[in-house]
């Protein structure tokens, strides 16, 4: 299987996007928990900068595309043709929708609005990101052959997956800017929401990855497959991470300030394997697909 600077190209920007969507859903999840508490702790810059981040690499991942259907050097990507082709097809209206979403997500994240008379202009415009965005893989790749109910499934698991991956980084800047007896109230108020996050992430994942292989063989005998596995052993690594936290080192913020350092880099592991499972997805959706 052969590798083109295109489609790493490609790999680094979509990951850029993933990480920007992650800021978009899951960090501003989690900016909204801190602030309708009053805590001192201010997510906003760090949100804001993943947003950009996300902006950036839709850009981006849009003229690689254009670039690697011309191939034509670097410039290509100005190529009048393939940037009206692209335009025209599925990768410019996801385009479209990720940037709106973005947009919104910055507007939610603006200094004074979660809160207040405004707390309803947040909500909204925090939600109509969180559509679009994960609208956007609906609509490109293979996904887009699916039917609505299948679509309105896989959107579920990329909001959710989005939702629990973008918390991790707030949460772990959380372990050092808060008091043992706040993050415990934090941690707990996150454990709240992640046991539902989680029951619906796995049922809709299981559902969608039925859908898309069909058969036990084509699981482990394919390449699309074989990447797919590698996924589903990093996701259950962070979800045994995540119980040990939950069971054991969530309690032990009660009894003292050191409690704080061991859940910090249980995150810190946890982060680590959040990125490869992002990694993963993205090798996924650019040089395997199912057909392979």
């Amino acid at each position: 299987m052969e590798i083109s600077p295109w489609d790493i190209a490609i790999i680094i920007s979509k990951l850029m996007i993933y990480i920007g969507i992650s800021g978009a859903v899951g960090g501003i999840f989690i900016y909204w928990l801190v602030i309708k508490r009053g805590y001192p702790f201010n997510l906003r810059r760090h949100c804001q900068l993943l947003l950009l981040l996300g902006v950036f690499g839709t850009i981006l991942n849009f003229f690689m595309q254009v670039g690697a259907f011309a191939e034509a050097g670097l410039s290509g990507v100005f190529d009048a043709f393939y940037n009206s082709l692209l335009w025209q097809s599925n990768a410019g209206e996801s385009l479209l929708y990720r940037l709106a979403g973005f947009i919104l997500a910055l507007i939610s994240v603006s200094k004074g609005i979660a809160t207040g008379q405004y707390r309803r202009i947040f909500l909204v415009t925090f939600t109509l990101s969180a559509l679009l965005l994960v609208r956007s893989f609906s609509v490109i790749g293979h996904t887009a052959e699916m039917n609505l109910v299948w679509q309105l499934l896989l959107n579920l698991h990329v909001l959710l997956v989005f939702c629990w991956l973008g918390s991790l980084w707030p949460l772990w800047k959380a372990c050092g800017a808060l008091s043992a007896p706040v993050l415990h109230d934090v941690m707990q108020q996150f454990g709240y929401y992640a046991s539902y996050i989680v029951s619906l992430l796995i049922l809709c994942g299981l559902m969608v990855a039925y859908q898309l292989f069909g058969s036990i063989a084509s699981l482990f005998f394919t390449s699309y497959g074989q990447s797919f596995l590698l996924k589903l052993a990093l996701v259950m690594g962070i979800l045994l991470i995540a119980a040990q936290h939950k069971f054991n080192l969530v309690a032990k913020l009660i009894k003292n300030e050191q409690g704080k350092q061991a859940l910090a880099r249980s995150i810190q592991w946890e982060m680590i394997l959040a990125l490869g499972i992002l990694l993963t997805t993205t090798w996924l959706t650019t040089v395997v697909g199912p057909d392979y």
